[in-house]
This record gives C-alpha cells, sequence and structure tokens, in this order.
C-alpha cells in the first residue's frame, strides 16, 4: 500500500506492505490456496513445474528434533520425511515458529518420496499434520508461512485433514544455500 500527502505545499510518501492473512477455518476440505491468495489453484501452477535435473543429494536432511532443544515436531521413523528442499525447509521453520511454546506437535507425514510424482519426488512438497489443530487451522498457519501452495484434501476419514504444502523449485542448484 502507498500512501501520499500534501501539506502546505509538502508531499510526503510512505508506503508498507500488507499481507492478509487466512482464517483458521477459511479453507475448507477439498479446497487450496496459493501464497497469492488465489483459491482452487493446482500445485503446479502455484509452484511451478517439476525441475529438469533434480539430484537427490542436494535437499537438507532435518534433524531439529533429535538436538538438546528439540523442536516441536516429529518426522516418524522413514528418514525421507526429513529431506526435503531448501524452500521447503524454511517455510517449515516458519511454520514450526508458530508452535514454539505450546504443547502442539508438528508430524511431517511425507516429503521426500523418490518412488513418488510431482512435489513429493523433489521433495519440495510436505504432508504435515498437527496433533491438536484442524486441517483447515493448521492450513492457516502454513499460509502464514508462506507456503507457495496449500490444499486441505477432502477426506472425510480422519479428524484433521491434512494440508500439502509445496514451494517453488530451486533447480537446478544455483542459488545460495544456507
Amino acid at each position: 500500500m502507498q500512501a501520499e500527502v500534501t501539506h502546505a505545499g509538502h508531499t510526503r510518501g510512505t508506503s508498507r506492505v500488507v499481507r492478509i492473512g487466512l482464517s483458521a477455518t477459511g479453507l475448507a476440505a477439498g479446497q487450496s490456496i496459493s501464497r497469492a491468495g488465489f483459491v482452487g489453484v493446482g500445485a503446479e501452477a502455484a509452484t511451478g513445474p517439476s525441475a529438469d535435473g533434480f539430484d537427490p543429494s542436494h535437499l537438507l536432511t532435518r534433524t531439529d528434533d533429535l538436538v538438546t532443544s528439540p523442536r516441536p515436531v516429529d518426522y516418524g521413523t522413514d528418514v525421507t520425511n526429513r529431506r526435503m528442499q531448501p524452500a521447503a525447509s524454511r517455510a517449515l521453520d516458519r511454520l514450526l515458529a508458530q508452535f514454539e511454546g505450546t504443547p502442539d506437535a508438528l508430524h511431517v507425514l511425507r516429503s521426500f518420496d523418490p518412488e513418488g510424482s510431482g512435489p513429493f519426488r523433489e521433495g519440495r512438497a510436505l504432508e504435515l499434520r498437527s496433533s491438536s489443530l484442524t486441517g483447515p487451522a493448521l492450513a492457516a498457519r502454513a499460509f502464514a508461512a508462506g507456503f507457495d501452495h496449500i490444499a486441505v484434501p477432502a477426506d472425510g476419514t480422519t479428524r484433521h485433514p491434512v494440508p500439502r504444502t509445496a514451494s517453488r523449485p530451486r533447480w537446478p542448484p544455483t542459488t545460495r544455500w544456507s
């Protein structure tokens, strides 16, 4: 947002970035949203197509639940749930920051899937569940964390639908790593 005010021949301007959030009930089961706020957009439209030349050796392996002061995250027993692209890892860090100091835990049910397709095959998608939040509430937090695409599957069998999040591909790996 930009504003200019002119008073007594003097003009002053200001600008501020305004980000509109997603309410805890704003995304129902079966719906998706892009980081730009477009509802109903597909993952590929929001995150881009799969990258040619993807190399799994460039994925990060997260160990933040194994340190002395563990973060509120559970990756399960499958090591591929810990592997992801740096952009997905940074978005997960922002999401986990929202869980600090609470009894809630975030469960990573799926991340890198070498036999999968689309963003899971490249480690740029996460399938998440919260120990206490509903799927739409977790989707709102993922939206605030800046994931490029958030979807709450239409799964009537689970109490908490699982938001699937994805981040833009960063391949070939010529970008700065942090």
